[in-house]
């Protein structure tokens, strides 16, 4: 897979998952119904739905400092819904697909890799 291609398939599933946090759907026909729903309250426009779906997630997610071994005082700060998004948003904005790429990537073990604390806001 390019780099292109991974960053695509990233960015999309980030997308996906940020609007399932927001409507939590229990079935895709849920989903599909929810996203209809939420397109009619733009107008149809589905551009519109997802930029609000997206803000309206990013806003409720918590926020979580994440670093590399040794490298605490320059970590990134990221909004996410678990630690575990949040690693793998940080992997992401590393040039990774997700967390558990950039391990394979680098050959970490037991105890190797990001660290993360969840920021109290």
């Amino acid at each position: 897979m390019s780099d292109s291609q991974r960053a695509a398939s990233a960015k999309y599933r980030a997308k996906q998952i940020q609007v399932q946090a927001l409507i939590n759907p229990d079935t895709e026909k849920d989903l599909a119904a929810a996203w209809e729903y939420l397109k009619r309250q733009f107008g149809g426009s589905g551009k519109k739905a997802l930029a609000w779906a997206v803000s309206h997630a990013k806003n409720s997610m918590d926020l979580f400092y994440v670093w590399r071994d040794g490298e605490e005082d320059s970590g990134l700060r990221i909004k996410a819904v678990t630690m575990a998004g949040a690693l793998d948003e940080a992997a992401f904005q590393l040039g990774f697909i997700d967390y558990a790429d950039m391990a394979q990537e680098h050959d970490w073990e037991n105890g190797e890799g990001l660290n993360v604390k969840k920021i109290n806001t």
